[in-house]
C-alpha cells in the first residue's frame, strides 16, 4: 500500500527538450540536409516516452518527433529542407470525378479541377453546376470528400 502511495507521488519525468533537438539535427544530417532546425517550443511538457522517440520526415519542412507508447506527437520546423518533388495526381483542368462518402452511402459528381493536387493533398473542383468543392485527391485521379 506503501509501495503504491510513493508511486503515486512520484514526479513525472519529461523529455529534455534540447535532447529532441538534437535528434531532429541528427536526423536531418544522416540525410545530408543542410538544415537549421528551429527549437521546440520551451513551454512544452512532453512526459518521458518509455521508448525512443521515432523522428521522421513529416510534410516539408518539417520533421515529425512521435512517442507511440504515449501517443504524442511534436512537429519541427527546419529552414532549408529540401521539399520532395511530388507529381501532381491531378492537373489543372482535368476532368475529374467527384466521390462524396459516409457511413452507408457514396455520391459522385462530374468537375474540373481548378488547380494541381498530389495524392491526398486538398484538391478544389468546379462541379458543372459552377460549385467549388474540396477534396483529396486519391491516386486514381478522383477527388475524395468525407472518408
Amino acid at each position: 500500500m506503501i509501495s503504491l502511495l510513493l508511486a503515486a507521488a512520484a514526479p513525472l519525468a519529461f523529455e529534455n527538450l534540447d535532447d529532441l533537438d538534437m535528434r531532429v539535427a541528427n536526423f536531418l544530417a544522416s540525410r545530408g540536409e543542410a538544415a537549421r532546425v528551429l527549437q521546440l517550443d520551451r513551454r512544452l511538457k512532453l512526459r518521458k516516452c518509455p521508448d525512443e522517440p521515432v523522428v521522421e520526415q513529416g510534410l516539408a519542412p518539417v520533421i515529425s518527433v512521435r512517442c507511440d507508447a504515449l501517443g504524442w506527437r511534436v512537429a519541427v520546423a527546419a529552414q532549408g529542407v529540401a521539399r520532395p518533388v511530388v507529381a501532381p495526381a491531378i492537373r489543372r483542368g482535368d476532368p475529374v470525378v467527384v466521390v462524396a462518402a459516409g457511413q452507408g452511402f457514396e455520391v459522385s459528381t462530374s468537375g474540373t479541377a481548378t488547380a494541381d493536387a498530389a495524392v491526398g493533398e486538398p484538391a478544389r473542383v468546379k462541379t458543372l453546376t459552377g460549385q467549388m468543392l474540396v477534396g483529396r485527391a486519391s491516386a486514381g485521379g478522383d477527388v475524395r470528400i468525407g472518408d
